[in-house]
């Protein structure tokens, strides 16, 4: 099993692209392209960054991603975009 470990700030942070999450659909598009298969979400990490965690509860209301895993304070959602 292979892995892609990236974290929200290596997207948009200064190595990556801001663009990416301006907008869910934007988001959305490179989830597919990237092929990301799961999103790990940490509680602590959510504190605090309103636009992360609106993303993961936008994702999370219209389908794109389901829980895989809830370990309380980290969950694991499934990513279902084709």
């Amino acid at each position: 099993m292979s892995a892609d470990i990236r974290t929200y700030t290596d997207i948009t942070g200064s190595g990556g692209n801001s663009a990416v999450v301006r907008t869910l659909d934007n988001f959305k598009d490179y989830l597919h392209y990237a092929d990301i298969k799961y999103i790990c979400v940490e509680d602590e990490y959510l504190e605090g960054r309103e636009r992360a965690a609106d993303v993961v509860r936008y994702l999370l209301e219209d389908g794109s991603t389901e829980v895989y895993k809830d370990y309380g304070d980290v969950i694991l959602y499934k990513v279902m975009i084709n």
